[in-house]
């Protein structure tokens, strides 16, 4: 079984999960449960999206036009800067950082397509787990923590082997991604657990 198989496997798996946890969230949103507001829906429901339409990238890499399938990693980009958006404005941070993470964030989108390389994408997210950890408690912080391991594991993957190599993994060979989407499927749902348990740390309505 190549790797494309694999880990649209592994991201099935781990949108079928966050995809539970947003219906999850806006049933609890909709009966009024404070633990959730409405931007944790779209947070979850974005996630949910992204995740969606990266199973198809995988699934679908070498049966598009590679016009086509830039096109679709753009549309992924994009989500993670909005993801990164809903993260940083859903915990209590200074507007400082939120401002910096969404500008990076846009900026690394730009890097990503000029030098082709994917790493920069989750360079975004570790960017913001890392903030959002370091500003959050309890089981929050561990999930961001824990998806900052994540994504440093991913990069010093595709940096590495590459060099060990020589040339980098093609998609039928790198289960890389499977390792990413296992570990994420773990954190997330830890992210999750913590707002059941009522240790998401909600900005304060006049934050600074």
């Amino acid at each position: 079984m190549n790797a494309i198989i694999t880990n649209t496997i592994t991201a099935i798996l781990l949108t079928i999960s966050v995809f539970c946890y947003f219906i999850y969230a806006l049933i609890a949103w909709l009966k009024e449960d404070p633990r959730f507001n409405g931007l944790f829906v779209i947070f979850f429901l974005s996630i949910f999206l992204f995740i969606l339409v990266s199973v198809w990238a995988h699934y679908s890499c070498w049966n598009i036009h590679y016009r086509c399938f830039m096109r679709v990693w753009l549309c992924i980009a994009l989500g993670v800067v909005f993801i990164n958006y809903c993260a940083v404005y859903l915990v209590e941070m200074p507007n400082f950082f939120r401002h910096g993470i969404v500008t990076i964030s846009l900026m690394l989108v730009w890097f990503q397509f000029m030098f082709n390389l994917y790493e920069f994408t989750a360079l975004s997210l570790l960017l913001t787990t890392l903030i959002a950890g370091i500003y959050s408690r309890g089981l929050t912080r561990v999930g961001f923590f824990g998806l900052v391991f994540t994504n440093i594991l991913w990069i010093l993957i595709q940096v590495s082997v590459p060099l060990f190599l020589g040339h980098r993994l093609v998609p039928q060979n790198d289960y890389a991604n499977d390792v990413y989407h296992i570990l994420e499927l773990v954190f997330i749902f830890i992210l999750f657990w913590s707002v059941v348990k009522g240790q998401w740390s909600y900005p304060k309505i006049h934050n600074t």
